[in-house]
Protein backbone atom coordinates (compact mmCIF):
# COMPACT_ATOMS: atom_id res chain seq x y z
CA UNK A 1 0.00 0.00 0.00
CA UNK A 2 1.25 3.55 -1.02
CA UNK A 3 1.53 5.23 2.62
CA UNK A 4 2.20 9.02 0.97
CA UNK A 5 -1.45 10.76 0.56
CA UNK A 6 -2.96 10.65 -3.17
CA UNK A 7 -3.99 13.63 -4.65
CA UNK A 8 -8.06 13.60 -5.12
CA UNK A 9 -7.20 14.20 -9.02
CA UNK A 10 -5.83 10.92 -8.96
CA UNK A 11 -8.43 9.38 -6.58
CA UNK A 12 -10.36 10.58 -9.79
CA UNK A 13 -8.72 8.57 -12.25
CA UNK A 14 -8.50 5.11 -10.57
CA UNK A 15 -12.97 5.18 -9.99
CA UNK A 16 -12.96 6.52 -13.87
CA UNK A 17 -13.87 2.95 -14.77
CA UNK A 18 -17.34 3.39 -12.59
CA UNK A 19 -18.55 5.68 -14.91
CA UNK A 20 -18.53 3.34 -17.57
CA UNK A 21 -19.66 0.84 -15.01
CA UNK A 22 -22.51 2.18 -13.80
CA UNK A 23 -23.60 3.57 -17.06
CA UNK A 24 -24.61 0.54 -18.33
CA UNK A 25 -25.86 -0.79 -14.40
CA UNK A 26 -28.03 2.34 -14.77
CA UNK A 27 -29.52 1.67 -18.61
CA UNK A 28 -30.29 -2.06 -17.50
CA UNK A 29 -32.24 -1.25 -14.26
CA UNK A 30 -33.52 1.77 -15.80
CA UNK A 31 -34.61 -0.27 -18.50
CA UNK A 32 -35.28 -3.92 -18.28
CA UNK A 33 -38.90 -3.58 -16.45
CA UNK A 34 -39.69 -1.88 -19.56
CA UNK A 35 -38.05 -4.44 -21.97
CA UNK A 36 -39.86 -7.04 -19.91
CA UNK A 37 -42.96 -5.18 -20.35
CA UNK A 38 -42.89 -4.60 -24.47
CA UNK A 39 -42.66 -8.59 -24.50
CA UNK A 40 -45.90 -8.60 -22.57
CA UNK A 41 -44.36 -9.27 -18.95
CA UNK A 42 -46.79 -9.04 -15.98
CA UNK A 43 -45.81 -6.13 -13.13
CA UNK A 44 -46.30 -9.30 -10.70
CA UNK A 45 -43.70 -11.07 -13.10
CA UNK A 46 -40.92 -8.73 -12.59
CA UNK A 47 -39.38 -10.47 -9.54
CA UNK A 48 -39.39 -13.37 -11.10
CA UNK A 49 -37.62 -12.06 -14.06
CA UNK A 50 -34.40 -11.24 -12.15
CA UNK A 51 -34.24 -14.16 -9.94
CA UNK A 52 -31.27 -15.92 -11.77
CA UNK A 53 -28.86 -12.55 -12.51
CA UNK A 54 -29.76 -12.11 -8.44
CA UNK A 55 -28.32 -15.56 -7.99
CA UNK A 56 -25.07 -15.00 -10.20
CA UNK A 57 -24.76 -11.75 -8.21
CA UNK A 58 -25.21 -13.37 -5.03
CA UNK A 59 -22.20 -15.82 -5.94
CA UNK A 60 -19.83 -14.47 -8.70
CA UNK A 61 -18.46 -11.37 -6.48
CA UNK A 62 -17.24 -13.85 -3.69
CA UNK A 63 -15.40 -16.10 -6.32
CA UNK A 64 -14.08 -12.90 -7.91
CA UNK A 65 -12.72 -11.67 -4.42
CA UNK A 66 -11.43 -14.67 -3.54
CA UNK A 67 -9.39 -15.60 -6.50
CA UNK A 68 -8.60 -12.13 -7.29
CA UNK A 69 -6.79 -12.14 -3.66
CA UNK A 70 -4.76 -14.60 -4.46
CA UNK A 71 -4.06 -13.70 -8.03
CA UNK A 72 -0.44 -12.20 -8.89
CA UNK A 73 0.07 -10.74 -12.54
CA UNK A 74 1.87 -7.58 -14.13
CA UNK A 75 -1.47 -5.71 -13.85
CA UNK A 76 -1.99 -6.57 -9.94
CA UNK A 77 -4.96 -9.05 -8.26
CA UNK A 78 -7.96 -7.06 -9.75
CA UNK A 79 -7.12 -5.53 -13.00
CA UNK A 80 -6.93 -9.08 -15.22
CA UNK A 81 -10.86 -9.43 -14.34
CA UNK A 82 -12.29 -5.71 -14.50
CA UNK A 83 -10.92 -6.13 -17.85
CA UNK A 84 -12.14 -9.67 -18.94
CA UNK A 85 -15.52 -8.75 -17.64
CA UNK A 86 -15.54 -5.31 -19.46
CA UNK A 87 -15.26 -6.88 -22.46
CA UNK A 88 -17.90 -10.03 -22.01
CA UNK A 89 -20.44 -7.12 -20.81
CA UNK A 90 -19.56 -4.44 -23.75
CA UNK A 91 -20.30 -7.87 -26.33
CA UNK A 92 -23.24 -8.42 -24.02
CA UNK A 93 -25.03 -4.70 -24.82
CA UNK A 94 -23.82 -4.38 -28.13
CA UNK A 95 -26.20 -7.94 -29.13
CA UNK A 96 -28.90 -7.00 -26.84
CA UNK A 97 -31.23 -4.97 -29.54
CA UNK A 98 -31.06 -8.50 -31.64
CA UNK A 99 -33.32 -10.04 -29.24
CA UNK A 100 -36.82 -10.73 -29.96
CA UNK A 101 -38.62 -12.51 -26.85
CA UNK A 102 -38.97 -12.23 -23.25
CA UNK A 103 -37.02 -15.62 -22.88
CA UNK A 104 -33.91 -13.94 -24.90
CA UNK A 105 -34.15 -10.93 -22.63
CA UNK A 106 -33.93 -12.92 -19.63
CA UNK A 107 -30.87 -14.80 -21.11
CA UNK A 108 -29.25 -11.88 -21.70
CA UNK A 109 -29.74 -10.35 -18.64
CA UNK A 110 -27.86 -12.86 -16.95
CA UNK A 111 -25.15 -12.81 -19.23
CA UNK A 112 -25.05 -9.19 -18.91
CA UNK A 113 -24.86 -10.03 -14.77
CA UNK A 114 -22.23 -12.37 -15.36
CA UNK A 115 -19.45 -9.88 -17.16
CA UNK A 116 -20.75 -6.90 -14.61
CA UNK A 117 -19.87 -8.90 -11.30
CA UNK A 118 -16.37 -10.03 -12.74
CA UNK A 119 -15.67 -5.73 -13.72
CA UNK A 120 -17.58 -4.38 -10.83
CA UNK A 121 -16.46 -6.64 -7.60
CA UNK A 122 -12.75 -6.03 -7.98
CA UNK A 123 -13.11 -1.76 -7.52
CA UNK A 124 -13.66 -2.22 -3.67
CA UNK A 125 -10.85 -4.13 -2.65
CA UNK A 126 -9.03 -2.33 -5.04
CA UNK A 127 -8.75 1.11 -3.04
CA UNK A 128 -6.59 -1.12 0.02
CA UNK A 129 -4.53 -1.99 -3.05
CA UNK A 130 -3.53 1.50 -3.56
CA UNK A 131 -4.14 3.80 -0.91
CA UNK A 132 -3.65 4.50 2.65
CA UNK A 133 -6.03 3.37 5.37
CA UNK A 134 -6.46 7.53 6.25
CA UNK A 135 -7.71 8.12 2.54
CA UNK A 136 -10.34 5.10 2.96
CA UNK A 137 -13.59 7.61 3.11
CA UNK A 138 -12.84 9.70 0.42
CA UNK A 139 -11.73 7.56 -2.03
CA UNK A 140 -15.09 5.37 -1.58
CA UNK A 141 -16.83 9.04 -1.88
CA UNK A 142 -15.07 9.42 -5.16
CA UNK A 143 -16.26 6.18 -6.00
CA UNK A 144 -19.58 7.02 -5.44
CA UNK A 145 -19.22 10.26 -7.25
CA UNK A 146 -17.99 8.25 -10.20
CA UNK A 147 -21.07 6.20 -9.79
CA UNK A 148 -23.33 8.76 -9.50
CA UNK A 149 -21.61 10.31 -13.04
CA UNK A 150 -22.53 7.29 -14.80
CA UNK A 151 -25.68 6.71 -13.86
CA UNK A 152 -27.14 10.11 -14.21
CA UNK A 153 -25.86 9.60 -17.95
CA UNK A 154 -27.93 6.59 -18.71
CA UNK A 155 -30.63 7.54 -16.94
CA UNK A 156 -31.44 10.44 -19.23
CA UNK A 157 -29.81 9.32 -22.47
CA UNK A 158 -32.90 7.82 -23.43
CA UNK A 159 -34.48 11.63 -23.57
CA UNK A 160 -31.43 13.01 -24.93
CA UNK A 161 -31.53 10.74 -27.69
CA UNK A 162 -35.40 11.18 -28.50
CA UNK A 163 -35.24 13.10 -31.55
CA UNK A 164 -37.18 12.59 -35.36
CA UNK A 165 -33.95 11.46 -36.48
CA UNK A 166 -33.58 8.47 -34.13
CA UNK A 167 -37.04 8.04 -33.97
CA UNK A 168 -37.41 6.91 -37.55
CA UNK A 169 -34.73 4.20 -37.17
CA UNK A 170 -36.09 0.87 -36.74
CA UNK A 171 -33.57 -2.28 -35.96
CA UNK A 172 -35.72 -4.15 -33.83
CA UNK A 173 -38.46 -4.11 -30.79
CA UNK A 174 -36.79 -2.20 -28.54
CA UNK A 175 -37.13 1.34 -28.56
CA UNK A 176 -34.25 3.25 -30.81
CA UNK A 177 -33.47 5.47 -27.60
CA UNK A 178 -33.33 2.74 -25.61
CA UNK A 179 -30.99 0.85 -28.47
CA UNK A 180 -28.58 3.24 -28.71
CA UNK A 181 -28.32 3.70 -25.65
CA UNK A 182 -27.04 0.33 -24.99
CA UNK A 183 -24.79 1.36 -28.11
CA UNK A 184 -23.09 4.12 -26.39
CA UNK A 185 -23.13 2.56 -23.17
CA UNK A 186 -20.46 0.11 -24.62
CA UNK A 187 -18.14 2.71 -25.67
CA UNK A 188 -18.05 4.80 -22.42
CA UNK A 189 -17.46 1.52 -20.19
CA UNK A 190 -14.45 0.64 -22.77
CA UNK A 191 -12.88 4.38 -22.51
CA UNK A 192 -13.76 4.25 -18.92
CA UNK A 193 -12.37 1.16 -17.58
CA UNK A 194 -9.24 1.48 -19.75
CA UNK A 195 -8.99 4.64 -18.05
CA UNK A 196 -8.62 3.04 -15.10
CA UNK A 197 -6.21 0.79 -15.85
CA UNK A 198 -4.05 3.24 -17.06
CA UNK A 199 -4.33 5.30 -13.89
CA UNK A 200 -3.90 2.47 -11.55
CA UNK A 201 -0.89 0.23 -12.90
CA UNK A 202 2.13 3.01 -12.00
CA UNK A 203 0.93 2.77 -8.91
CA UNK A 204 0.30 -0.90 -8.04
CA UNK A 205 3.90 -1.52 -9.38
CA UNK A 206 4.81 1.05 -6.64
CA UNK A 207 2.43 -0.65 -4.05
CA UNK A 208 3.98 -3.89 -5.00
CA UNK A 209 7.29 -3.46 -3.89
CA UNK A 210 6.43 -1.97 -0.68
CA UNK A 211 5.56 -4.48 2.63
CA UNK A 212 1.45 -3.58 3.55
CA UNK A 213 1.49 -2.48 7.07
CA UNK A 214 -2.01 -3.63 7.26
CA UNK A 215 -0.97 -7.16 6.84
CA UNK A 216 1.24 -6.86 9.46
CA UNK A 217 -0.68 -5.28 11.62
CA UNK A 218 -3.96 -6.94 11.28
CA UNK A 219 -4.76 -11.01 11.94
CA UNK A 220 -7.01 -13.30 13.11
CA UNK A 221 -7.78 -12.24 16.19
CA UNK A 222 -8.09 -8.75 15.36
CA UNK A 223 -11.16 -10.29 12.84
CA UNK A 224 -12.63 -11.93 15.38
CA UNK A 225 -12.84 -8.71 17.32
CA UNK A 226 -14.39 -6.66 14.50
CA UNK A 227 -16.99 -9.76 13.69
CA UNK A 228 -19.82 -7.57 15.81
CA UNK A 229 -19.03 -4.59 13.67
CA UNK A 230 -19.23 -6.29 10.23
CA UNK A 231 -21.82 -8.62 10.98
CA UNK A 232 -24.04 -5.13 11.63
CA UNK A 233 -23.16 -3.70 8.64
CA UNK A 234 -24.09 -7.10 6.91
CA UNK A 235 -27.55 -6.95 8.48
CA UNK A 236 -27.69 -3.31 7.54
CA UNK A 237 -26.65 -3.74 3.68
CA UNK A 238 -29.64 -6.49 4.19
CA UNK A 239 -32.31 -3.96 4.53
CA UNK A 240 -30.84 -1.10 2.67
CA UNK A 241 -30.89 -3.32 -0.58
CA UNK A 242 -33.71 -5.12 0.30
CA UNK A 243 -35.87 -1.57 0.28
CA UNK A 244 -33.69 -0.31 -2.59
CA UNK A 245 -34.29 -3.16 -4.85
CA UNK A 246 -37.75 -3.35 -4.30
CA UNK A 247 -37.65 0.78 -5.75
CA UNK A 248 -35.49 0.51 -8.55
CA UNK A 249 -37.72 -2.77 -9.97
CA UNK A 250 -41.06 -1.23 -9.28
CA UNK A 251 -39.81 2.31 -10.25
CA UNK A 252 -41.18 1.96 -13.58
CA UNK A 253 -44.73 0.33 -13.06
CA UNK A 254 -45.23 3.02 -10.09
CA UNK A 255 -45.16 5.55 -12.44
CA UNK A 256 -46.88 3.84 -15.20
CA UNK A 257 -49.83 3.80 -12.31
CA UNK A 258 -49.74 6.66 -10.69
CA UNK A 259 -48.13 9.20 -13.41
CA UNK A 260 -49.32 7.88 -17.03
CA UNK A 261 -52.53 6.19 -15.15
CA UNK A 262 -52.00 2.33 -16.71
CA UNK A 263 -51.41 3.68 -20.39
CA UNK A 264 -49.79 0.83 -22.00
CA UNK A 265 -48.96 2.13 -25.23
CA UNK A 266 -46.66 4.52 -23.68
CA UNK A 267 -43.38 2.51 -22.71
CA UNK A 268 -40.89 4.63 -24.46
CA UNK A 269 -42.56 8.12 -22.60
CA UNK A 270 -42.43 6.17 -19.15
CA UNK A 271 -38.91 4.73 -19.57
CA UNK A 272 -37.97 7.92 -20.19
CA UNK A 273 -39.74 9.28 -17.73
CA UNK A 274 -38.02 6.65 -15.07
CA UNK A 275 -34.80 7.64 -16.45
CA UNK A 276 -35.39 11.49 -15.63
CA UNK A 277 -36.44 10.61 -11.93
CA UNK A 278 -33.57 8.39 -11.58
CA UNK A 279 -30.96 11.33 -13.05
CA UNK A 280 -32.94 13.18 -10.45
CA UNK A 281 -31.59 11.10 -7.28
CA UNK A 282 -27.87 10.27 -8.54
CA UNK A 283 -27.07 13.64 -9.18
CA UNK A 284 -28.02 14.49 -5.83
CA UNK A 285 -26.09 11.69 -4.66
CA UNK A 286 -22.86 13.60 -6.37
CA UNK A 287 -23.25 16.15 -4.14
CA UNK A 288 -23.95 14.46 -0.92
CA UNK A 289 -20.88 11.97 -1.70
CA UNK A 290 -18.62 15.23 -2.47
CA UNK A 291 -19.57 16.51 0.90
CA UNK A 292 -19.28 13.59 2.62
CA UNK A 293 -15.62 13.45 3.65
CA UNK A 294 -15.96 16.99 4.86
CA UNK A 295 -18.58 16.28 6.83
CA UNK A 296 -17.37 13.09 8.36
CA UNK A 297 -14.05 15.42 9.34
CA UNK A 298 -17.05 16.95 12.46
CA UNK A 299 -19.66 14.62 11.72
CA UNK A 300 -19.45 10.61 12.57
CA UNK A 301 -20.05 8.92 9.56
CA UNK A 302 -22.22 6.55 10.96
CA UNK A 303 -24.16 9.24 12.19
CA UNK A 304 -23.66 10.61 8.42
CA UNK A 305 -25.24 7.12 7.42
CA UNK A 306 -28.20 6.40 10.15
CA UNK A 307 -29.30 10.04 9.23
CA UNK A 308 -28.91 9.60 5.44
CA UNK A 309 -31.17 6.33 5.75
CA UNK A 310 -33.97 8.45 7.90
CA UNK A 311 -34.29 10.88 5.10
CA UNK A 312 -34.27 8.58 2.06
CA UNK A 313 -36.78 6.09 3.97
CA UNK A 314 -38.65 9.10 4.61
CA UNK A 315 -38.81 9.70 1.04
CA UNK A 316 -39.29 6.77 0.06
CA UNK A 317 -42.50 5.87 2.13
CA UNK A 318 -43.70 9.61 0.89
CA UNK A 319 -44.29 8.21 -2.76
CA UNK A 320 -46.97 6.35 -1.26
CA UNK A 321 -49.25 9.50 -0.77
CA UNK A 322 -48.09 11.94 -4.04
CA UNK A 323 -50.36 11.93 -7.50
CA UNK A 324 -47.67 14.46 -9.66
CA UNK A 325 -44.61 14.10 -11.19
CA UNK A 326 -43.10 17.07 -9.70
CA UNK A 327 -43.62 15.67 -6.44
CA UNK A 328 -42.19 12.61 -7.44
CA UNK A 329 -38.93 14.43 -8.67
CA UNK A 330 -38.67 16.75 -5.02
CA UNK A 331 -38.62 13.27 -3.11
CA UNK A 332 -35.55 11.93 -4.93
CA UNK A 333 -33.84 14.33 -2.73
CA UNK A 334 -33.84 12.09 0.03
CA UNK A 335 -33.02 9.08 -1.99
CA UNK A 336 -30.38 10.93 -3.69
CA UNK A 337 -28.23 11.30 -0.05
CA UNK A 338 -29.16 8.04 1.34
CA UNK A 339 -28.20 6.72 -1.86
CA UNK A 340 -24.32 8.55 -2.15
CA UNK A 341 -24.04 7.36 1.49
CA UNK A 342 -24.92 3.46 1.37
CA UNK A 343 -22.88 3.56 -1.02
CA UNK A 344 -19.53 4.42 0.47
CA UNK A 345 -19.71 4.32 4.14
CA UNK A 346 -20.57 1.01 4.61
CA UNK A 347 -17.42 0.00 2.82
CA UNK A 348 -14.92 2.80 4.32
CA UNK A 349 -16.38 1.10 7.74
CA UNK A 350 -15.69 -2.30 6.56
CA UNK A 351 -12.19 -1.97 5.41
CA UNK A 352 -10.89 -0.61 8.47
CA UNK A 353 -12.00 -3.39 9.59
CA UNK A 354 -10.13 -6.38 7.26
CA UNK A 355 -6.30 -6.83 6.60
CA UNK A 356 -5.62 -6.06 2.79
CA UNK A 357 -4.76 -9.76 2.19
CA UNK A 358 -8.57 -10.90 2.36
CA UNK A 359 -10.25 -7.58 1.16
CA UNK A 360 -11.48 -9.07 -1.97
CA UNK A 361 -13.18 -11.85 -0.62
CA UNK A 362 -15.31 -9.71 2.46
CA UNK A 363 -16.12 -7.43 -0.05
CA UNK A 364 -17.45 -10.57 -2.12
CA UNK A 365 -18.84 -11.45 0.58
CA UNK A 366 -20.53 -7.97 1.58
CA UNK A 367 -21.83 -8.20 -2.28
CA UNK A 368 -23.70 -11.17 -0.82
CA UNK A 369 -25.59 -9.34 1.68
CA UNK A 370 -26.54 -6.78 -1.11
CA UNK A 371 -27.93 -9.80 -3.68
CA UNK A 372 -29.88 -12.08 -1.65
CA UNK A 373 -32.22 -9.46 -0.78
CA UNK A 374 -32.61 -8.85 -4.47
CA UNK A 375 -33.39 -12.64 -4.58
CA UNK A 376 -35.93 -12.54 -1.59
CA UNK A 377 -37.55 -9.48 -3.99
CA UNK A 378 -37.81 -11.17 -6.98
CA UNK A 379 -38.97 -14.67 -5.34
CA UNK A 380 -41.61 -12.96 -3.07
CA UNK A 381 -42.41 -9.30 -4.02
CA UNK A 382 -45.13 -10.23 -6.97
CA UNK A 383 -46.72 -12.43 -4.71
CA UNK A 384 -47.08 -9.72 -2.52
CA UNK A 385 -47.96 -7.28 -4.99
CA UNK A 386 -50.78 -9.42 -5.41
CA UNK A 387 -52.25 -11.44 -2.94
CA UNK A 388 -51.79 -8.63 -0.08
CA UNK A 389 -51.27 -5.30 -2.39
CA UNK A 390 -53.77 -5.76 -4.25
CA UNK A 391 -51.46 -5.24 -7.51
CA UNK A 392 -51.07 -1.32 -6.27
CA UNK A 393 -47.16 -1.27 -7.17
CA UNK A 394 -47.46 2.61 -4.82
CA UNK A 395 -47.52 0.15 -1.65
CA UNK A 396 -44.38 -1.19 -2.49
CA UNK A 397 -42.73 2.17 -2.11
CA UNK A 398 -44.32 3.13 1.28
CA UNK A 399 -42.09 -0.74 2.25
CA UNK A 400 -39.12 0.03 0.89
CA UNK A 401 -39.17 3.38 2.99
CA UNK A 402 -39.42 1.02 6.14
CA UNK A 403 -36.87 -1.23 4.87
CA UNK A 404 -34.56 1.70 5.17
CA UNK A 405 -35.48 3.06 8.47
CA UNK A 406 -34.98 -0.76 10.15
CA UNK A 407 -31.15 -0.39 8.19
CA UNK A 408 -30.67 2.95 10.28
CA UNK A 409 -31.30 1.31 13.22
CA UNK A 410 -28.55 -1.36 12.79
CA UNK A 411 -26.30 0.90 11.46
CA UNK A 412 -26.53 3.06 14.52
CA UNK A 413 -25.34 0.07 16.87
CA UNK A 414 -22.43 0.26 14.67
CA UNK A 415 -18.90 0.75 16.82
CA UNK A 416 -17.39 3.11 13.99
CA UNK A 417 -13.12 3.45 14.82
CA UNK A 418 -13.21 6.73 13.16
CA UNK A 419 -16.32 7.79 15.31
CA UNK A 420 -13.89 7.46 18.46
CA UNK A 421 -11.38 9.65 16.49
CA UNK A 422 -13.45 11.85 16.42
CA UNK A 423 -15.11 11.96 19.77
CA UNK A 424 -11.15 12.09 21.45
Amino acid sequence: MINEKIKNSTLFGFSSGLVGIQFVWSLVIANMSGIFALFKAKDSELGLLWIVPSIIGLIFPLLIGYFSDRTSTFLGKRLPYIITGTLVTAITIILWPLVSSLAMAAIMLCLFTIGMNTTQQPFRPLVSDIVSKNQYTSFYAIQTIMIGLGATLAFIMPWILKSNVIANIHISNIPTSIMFSFFIGAIVLITSVAWSVISVKPYLLISNQKKNPDDVEKNSGQILNAKNTIIKIFVAQFFIWLGTFSFLVYLTPVIRQVILHNYQNLIEQCAIITGLVSAAYTLVSIIFAYLIPIISQRIPRKIILVLSLLAGGASLGSIYFINRELYLFLLMIGIGVAWAAFNSIPFAILSDCIPNKKMGFYMGLSNVFICLPQILVSLFIGLILEKFLKGNTVNIMLLAGICYIIAAIFVQLIHDTETCKIQK
